[in-house]
C-alpha cells in the first residue's frame, strides 16, 4: 500500500505523455503570442506539478532526508522532461526543444521554491 503515493505522479506523467502525442495542439495563427506565453506557462506548470508529486510519493517509499528525496524527485522530473522532448520530436507536426527542457526545469525550481518558502526543508512534503 505504501507505493500507492506513486500512483498520481505515474498518472500526471501518463497525462504528459498522451498531450505530447497529439499532432496539433495550437490555437491558431491569430494566438501566435498567447499561444506561445501559455504553452510555455503549462509547461512550467506541469513540471512544477510532477515534482510535487514525486516528492510527495516518494516520502511513502524511502527513508531517505528530505532533502535527497527532493533531489530524486528533481531528477525524476528532469530527466522526464527530456525524454518527453524526445519524445515530441517523433510525433508529426511537433519538435522536441532544448529551451523547453529549460522552462520545465524554471517549473520544477519554482516548485521546490514555493515547498521550502511553506513548509522549510525539513518539514517539505
Amino acid at each position: 500500500m505504501k507505493y500507492l503515493r506513486l500512483a498520481p505522479a505515474l498518472v500526471w506523467m501518463g497525462m504528459i505523455f498522451y498531450l505530447s502525442s497529439i499532432p496539433d495542439l495550437k490555437l491558431g495563427e491569430a494566438y501566435s503570442n498567447i499561444d506561445f506565453i501559455l504553452r510555455k506557462c503549462a509547461h512550467m506548470t506541469e513540471y512544477g506539478v510532477l515534482w510535487g508529486l514525486w516528492a510527495w510519493g516518494l516520502s511513502s517509499v524511502t527513508k531517505v532526508s528530505v532533502k535527497k528525496r527532493l533531489i530524486i524527485a528533481t531528477l525524476i522530473a528532469f530527466i522526464y522532461a527530456i525524454t518527453d522532448e524526445i519524445h515530441q520530436s517523433i510525433v508529426p507536426t511537433r519538435h522536441g526543444a532544448v529551451l523547453d527542457v529549460l522552462i520545465d526545469s524554471i517549473g520544477i525550481a519554482a516548485g521546490w521554491l514555493l515547498v521550502k518558502l511553506r513548509y522549510g526543508t525539513k518539514n517539505a512534503l
